[in-house]
């Protein structure tokens, strides 16, 4: 890895990402890009909105024994448990999506303000 850049999913795209110096914050070593950061909660965002949205097409398409029929009541009811297992399912993912976009958001507050202190040490120095 050459220095000022990161390796791996920028957000957008995999691949290689150039941090560029006014954005980079250095700690131990570890070179974190902000902007890339941000685009990552936004994508998570994005995830969890979409995640909702199918949850809310599987209830309005649901299925039970009524319309599997008289012979087949049985299996519409199995249908229809597992439609609401699958609705349950992602909505708890659209939680935790959007319960990590927002750590992840708050990640880029917490840099800027550590690296905004750092600036401002270094400055009195």
């Amino acid at each position: 890895m050459r220095a000022g850049h990161i390796t791996g999913w920028d957000g957008l795209d995999e691949g290689e990402c150039e941090v560029a110096d006014s954005v980079r914050v250095a700690s131990g070593g570890v070179l974190v890009d902000p902007q890339a950061v941000h685009a990552i909660a936004s994508r998570l965002r994005t995830s969890a909105t979409t995640l909702g949205d199918n949850a809310k097409l599987v209830r309005a398409n649901t299925f039970g024994p009524a319309q599997a029929g008289t012979r087949y009541a049985e299996q519409g009811q199995r249908i229809h448990d597992g439609l609401v297992r699958i609705e349950s399912w992602l909505l708890q993912w659209q939680e935790a999506s959007g319960a990590l976009a927002e750590a992840v958001g708050q990640t880029v507050v917490v840099l800027g303000e550590t690296d905004a202190e750092a600036a401002r040490k270094v400055a009195n120095t």
